[in-house]
């Protein structure tokens, strides 16, 4: 059955009907204050603090899974499985901002594309080159399909919905953002966000790795397989860092020419690649899920 909830789940993230409700976080803010109340919770360290707010919403989910998975044919289980998925994927579509990035990118729009860096991406300052945000978009993309598509698909695999509603609830925490009067009122993360940041890293780290080895069967194989393979001993490179030396090599990128005009074909030349690269690897994992499944393992 989870073959089944992921690419529901993925076709209704394509065609935006997922409902609006399940990515509303007005609920997580009533939530941080009624815990707030309690003097354990603003005294208590990050780490304390984080299970305090996940482990009640995950005990709660897999226990609602639990008892009412089986009524009508398992077909409750399955809608509650895939409104799990649907929230750790995230209300953001990056396949719409990428392609609204990309117009301007085309139409040398240079006020409307870095507006749209800095809206979708949070980049896009005056001081950096084009070339600069090019390589920075390119690298967020491929690590928000990691935090948001890929990190959730691997962990609810592996424990169900149960895994997907954890990878949900870290990522929602990290963008929480508070008001700071001494920094001109600009929203700032929360030192609980930042400590959920760090685990999102962590959390990521092992969907990452498979992810740049499946580069190597998506990708350029011998480009690819030894960076990908070192990767699973290399503890300290950040998933960003990771992901995006081996989908160069996956996609035998060339350094950007000096030519603007030439600059901005082939930087949209690599977006458009680097996207190919990103739903061959999606097919691959639900092939290679499909298999299992076909096998009986971890249906």
């Amino acid at each position: 059955m989870k073959l089944i909830v992921l690419l529901v789940a993925i076709l209704t993230k394509k065609i935006n009907i997922a409902p609006s409700w399940l990515y509303d976080d007005k609920w997580l803010i009533h939530y941080f204050d009624k815990l707030k109340t309690f003097s354990f919770f603003d005294d208590g360290s990050r780490p304390l603090q984080m299970l305090l707010v996940c482990v009640p919403i995950v005990t709660l989910v897999g226990l609602v899974y639990w008892f009412l998975g089986g009524f009508l044919f398992g077909l409750i289980g399955f809608f509650i499985a895939v409104l799990v998925v649907q929230f750790a994927f995230g209300a953001r579509d990056l396949t719409d901002e990428l392609g609204e990035y990309l117009l301007f990118w085309r139409a040398n729009n240079k006020d409307h594309y870095r507006q749209t860096a800095k809206k979708y991406f949070s980049l896009g300052s005056w001081g950096v080159s084009d070339e600069a945000m090019h390589k920075a978009v390119f690298g967020e993309v491929l690590q928000r399909s990691c935090y948001y598509l890929f990190t959730p698909l691997f962990w609810f695999w592996v424990f169900g919905p149960i895994g997907a509603v954890a990878c949900g609830l870290c990522s929602l925490i990290s963008r929480q953002r508070h008001q700071d009067g001494q920094d001109s009122g600009k929203p700032r993360a929360t030192e609980l966000a930042l400590f959920a940041q760090n685990l999102q890293e962590t959390i990521a780290w092992l969907p990452a790795r498979m992810m740049v080895l499946s580069f190597s069967m998506t990708g350029h194989f011998s480009n690819v397989i030894k960076p990908a393979l070192e990767t699973f001993t290399s503890v300290e490179s950040t998933t960003y860092d990771v992901l995006n030396d081996c989908a160069a090599d996956a996609l035998s990128l060339s350094p950007l020419v000096e030519d603007k005009d030439q600059m901005r074909e082939q930087a949209d030349t690599q977006m458009i690649g680097l996207q190919s690269l990103l739903n061959r690897t999606l097919g691959l994992w639900l092939v290679a899920i499909a298999m299992f499944t076909i096998f009986g393992f971890n249906t």
